[in-house]
């Protein structure tokens, strides 16, 4: 066995911190024992598992570490007397995952898991008990007495301090939650505070937008309706101006056709600028309709076609005459 000075930093490291969770965090039915002033024997209680010969028995196990770990496997031991193929008289472990099928990467978590599966499911081929293992393949019921046996005798007493290290491990596992858990509330409320502050800071913007949304619909409404007033006023000067102009040019042809209507008598340009007076006040004042006027104006009079005379049938002593020629 190796002493701690002669195993490597790293693999220090790497135990201690093997260790730590082993003891927070323990798999089921294993327990470490603390033993920080020697890190290369690693001690442990495993509970028999339910529904084998080594049911209620609390077995003591230890990890011994060379120098070479965690290239090289740990050995392993019962120190706890116990009937197993695998185990033999002076409790060495035989199992291949502390021989050919070990890897660095395993640990020692692993290798209690490892031997914890021994109890359940033995291996004779690879005996180091050869009774055990012999009783194991040709009379199971032999063997399971025997195996039972030991564990009343020898597998009792570990009970208490198996018992006892599951109690101070639960213990420290419900105080660090209920830490975390108090903790985690203050962290949360001022986070929740935070949150209404910020909320409430939201909620004010958005009633003084609200509000400056509702003056401001009040003020354009007044605008657009001055604009439109401007507007409609606007329209009725232009159409004013327009009808005043037209009046002063048409009131030569008026004046025409009242001096011509005492004689009853229209010229034609009287009757072109009268026209031309009707369209222009029809389409100010919107009274033509689908862009047709009522009114029609010289241009659209059909031109009349003279029709030609007749011409007289040509007598019959005329007719007799050409006949007899021919």
């Amino acid at each position: 066995m190796a002493t701690r000075s002669e195993l490597a930093p790293h693999a220090l490291k790497k135990i201690a911190k093997e260790l730590q969770s082993l003891e927070r965090s323990p798999p089921e039915d294993i327990q470490v024992l603390d033993n920080e002033q020697d890190l290369t024997e690693i001690q442990a209680w495993i509970r028999g598992p339910d529904g084998t010969p080594y049911e209620n028995g609390y077995f003591k196990v230890k990890l011994l570490l060379n120098e070479g770990y965690p290239e090289t496997p740990p050995k392993g031991y019962f120190t706890t007397k116990i009937f197993h193929p695998n185990v033999a008289s002076n409790g060495e472990i035989c199992v291949n995952t502390l021989k050919k099928d070990w890897k660095a990467e395993l640990g020692i978590a692993h290798v209690l898991l490892t031997v914890k599966c021994l109890l359940i499911v033995p291996n004779p081929e690879s005996a180091l008990n050869e009774e055990a293992g012999k009783l194991l393949l040709e009379q199971y019921d032999d063997y399971a007495k025997r195996a039972k046996l030991y564990t009343t005798i020898h597998a009792k007493h570990g009970k208490t301090e198996f018992q006892k290290l599951f109690s101070e491990r639960a213990s420290l596992t419900q105080q660090q939650t209920t830490k975390s858990s108090t903790t985690t509330p203050s962290s949360s409320s001022s986070e929740h505070q935070q949150e209404g502050e910020n909320n409430k800071k939201k909620e004010q913007e958005k009633t003084k937008s609200s509000s400056q949304q509702n003056e401001n619909p009040s003020s354009s409404g007044s605008s657009t309706t001055i604009t439109g007033k401007q507007q409609k006023e606007e329209t009725n000067s232009n159409v004013n101006t327009s009808i005043t102009s037209m009046t002063n040019v048409s009131s030569t042809p008026t004046t025409a056709i009242s001096s011509n209507a005492s004689n009853n008598v229209l010229t034609p340009s009287a009757v072109g600028n009268n026209v031309v007076q009707m369209n222009m006040k029809r389409h100010l004042t919107g009274d033509v309709q689908d862009g047709k006027d009522d009114i029609e104006t010289p241009s659209n009079k059909q031109p009349r076609v003279e029709s030609l005379p007749k011409k007289k049938p040509a007598p019959t002593t005329d007719r007799k005459k050409r006949l007899r020629r021919l």
